[in-house]
């Protein structure tokens, strides 16, 4: 049901246990321990009180077992600062399965929220898109998308493992394709680096180079549609 975690507050879902958040607000931590499972239904909210009491909470969700997501997730940041958000890491099984939405903020582009993905990240229903639009990280685990894409916007140091398709997104600081790797990026705009590595590949179906892409001996990258080389300087 509709459920409301407080600044401070803790809830553990066991393992072996199941709980089934279908609207509410997380302004504490939430952990799933291995073999739990939580599911998301419906609007949740990650530290809403930031945008409405001017908070900078960061409310937390840490999945060592199940998620399987199927509603929509707003952080919540203090409105004139853009302040506070959530953080979600992730080092089970994150599930998508449907074209569902995580946005940056709740009314506000806040830049302080972050999906940290140690785990599996999978897209399982839905055939068009789901957005991440918090700043995604990974130095470990793995994306796949048996079904529809992922839009994410890579932050930091990131190394991609898996096979997934990116409908859109945006990549900055590093971000290195790794070994056996397959990444079809419909529309990327690569603002830091990207490389290629031996065995990787990349499918770079449209966007904007605005950084560096380099492709490993033994890599490779494939263009298709229409890419640009520093748009910005135009734009």
């Amino acid at each position: 049901g509709s459920v409301t975690i407080n600044s401070g507050a803790t809830l553990t879902v066991a393992s072996n246990a199941v709980f089934n958040w279908s609207g509410g607000d997380l302004e504490g931590a939430l952990t799933v321990a291995p073999g739990g499972t939580l599911s998301i239904s419906n609007t949740v909210y990650f530290a809403l009180n930031n945008y409405e009491y001017g908070y900078t909470n960061t409310a937390t969700l840490t999945n060592y077992g199940t998620v399987v997501w199927a509603g929509t997730i707003y952080a919540g940041a203090y409105y004139t600062t853009g302040l506070g958000g959530g953080i979600i890491d992730n080092a089970g099984l994150w599930e998508s399965v449907a074209d569902n939405t995580m946005s940056p903020n709740y009314a506000y582009p806040s830049t302080t929220s972050f999906f940290i993905n140690t785990g599996t990240l999978e897209k399982t229903g839905g055939t068009g898109a789901t957005s991440i639009g918090w700043n995604f990280n990974a130095s470990t685990g793995t994306v796949s998308t048996p079904s529809g894409s992922f839009a994410l916007n890579f932050t930091g140091t990131n190394v991609f493992r898996g096979a997934a398709n990116l409908s859109s997104g945006s990549q900055s600081g590093t971000l290195t394709i790794a070994s056996n790797a397959v990444i079809n990026w419909t529309s990327g705009t690569i603002n830091g680096a990207v490389t290629v590595s031996t065995n990787a590949v990349l499918n770079w179906i449209s966007g904007d180079l605005e950084g560096s892409l380099t492709v490993a001996q033994g890599g490779t990258l494939s263009i298709s549609n229409t890419v640009y080389f520093a748009l910005n300087n135009y734009e």
